[in-house]
């Protein structure tokens, strides 16, 4: 799992800057938002992951 603000290198950062990407998100099927890429708060991680879990 990779944690927010650990200094490593996150997969995740390397798919946002994927041409055309802004930012990357690992959902849980739960609703919940397992990591996501910098410069993405919280808050709206969260709020993503919520809503895309009824996708």
């Amino acid at each position: 799992m990779f944690v927010e603000g650990d200094g490593e290198c996150c997969p995740l950062d390397q798919l946002a800057h994927t041409p055309g990407a802004l930012h990357a998100l690992l959902l849980s099927a739960d609703g919940g938002s397992l990591a996501s890429s910098d410069g993405i708060p919280a808050d709206t991680a969260e709020r993503v992951a919520a809503a895309l879990s009824s996708v």
